[in-house]
């Protein structure tokens, strides 16, 4: 379906458009479109969710891992000049850190000057899911929606992404194997907490990884509807409980409320001893996102690497009670220590 000068297309998930994105340029099955563009390296931030890296890898993308950087905690776009300087670059994912979007724009505006050709993915699988196209002009190829488990809005599944028309995607075609592809993403997640290189020599393109002829995961006019429906209640609970915490937990919270939708993010000097006193007390909190470059061996980046050691995400959706957020207030209070 088409929206607004965009094609409008569905999934089971994000990273299956990621890989059939990446999978149809090194392809080369659009002559005229992109000319130029592949062989060339793909650029991911290094706290990115490890399914991105891993469908550009299984479409055989050469990656390269960015750091972030600290005001925005998204793409240093400003690194990204630099390898542009000595490395032809094919695409770039730039993720939108919890769900962030006051440094997107101008971001991606100061990416696109830079790489006039590459192709550009913004991916806002964990911020509020958008059903039209924004009135601002978006500088990206491709926008990204997620609804998957653990979103801003989760619907148990799905995503959907906005392409632009001229591109000369065809949406269908082939996608990542779900079974074989959530093995490795159950590999990277065990990895990551015992920092093993798993990723520094794997066979990305081995038979097993791709299947042809996926559909639409469903009709955009019904998913349209069931966002619509569900995401007021959500977007209220996670409003309520954010109150909760940036009322008792402000020498935490140094991030903008533009931050806060996905869930509630806090710093400490003792990340661990929190996350075991929040644990031990029946409540749960995660502390996304590691830096994946470590999965391939390499030097992870200095910024991500010190937010991955001292943040801690708080729950604000429909699992996650008032109850439960102001005892997990009180116990951050008791033994956490502010990062300052």
């Amino acid at each position: 379906m088409s929206e607004a000068g965009y094609l409008v297309v569905t999934a089971q998930r994000a990273s299956d458009l990621i890989y059939e994105l990446c999978a149809q340029s090194a392809q080369d099955i659009r002559p005229g479109v992109w000319p130029g563009i592949w062989p060339g390296i793909w650029i991911v931030p290094d706290n990115v969710c490890p399914a991105v890296p891993l469908a550009l890898a299984c479409a055989g993308a050469d990656l390269r891992f960015v750091d972030i950087a600290a005001e925005s905690l998204c793409l240093d776009t400003n690194k990204v000049a630099e390898l542009a300087k000595k490395e032809h670059i094919a695409g770039v994912v730039y993720v939108r850190t919890f769900g962030m979007g006051a440094f997107a724009q101008n971001d991606l505006t100061n990416l696109r000057a830079v790489l006039p050709d590459a192709i550009l993915i913004d991916d806002c699988c964990i911020g509020i899911p958008q059903t039209q196209m924004p009135e601002t002009q978006n500088a990206a190829d491709v926008i990204l929606y997620s609804t998957g488990y653990g979103k801003t809005l989760d619907l148990g599944g799905g995503a959907y992404g906005f392409f632009k028309s001229d591109m000369g995607f065809k949406a269908g075609v082939q996608a990542l194997a779900a079974q074989a592809f959530e093995a490795l993403l159950t590999q990277s997640n065990e990895a990551i907490k015992g920092r093993v290189p798993v990723f520094a020599n794997y066979n990305f393109t081995a038979p097993g990884f791709s299947v042809e002829g996926i559909p639409p995961a469903q009709d955009w006019l019904e998913y349209c509807k069931s966002i619509k429906m569900q995401l007021p209640d959500r977007l209220a609970q996670k409003a309520k409980l954010n109150a909760i915490y940036a009322n008792g937990l402000a020498p935490f919270s140094p991030l903008s409320d533009d931050f806060q939708n996905w869930r509630f993010h806090i710093f400490v000097q003792n990340q661990e001893q929190v996350l075991e006193a929040l644990f031990s007390a029946g409540l749960f909190a995660s502390n996304h996102y590691s830096s994946v470059s470590k999965l391939w061996d390499l030097k992870p980046g200095i910024v991500s690497q010190k937010i991955e050691k001292n943040i801690i995400n708080l729950f604000n959706d429909q699992h996650f009670s008032a109850k439960q957020a102001r005892q997990a207030v009180a116990i951050i209070n008791e033994i956490g220590k502010p990062l300052r």
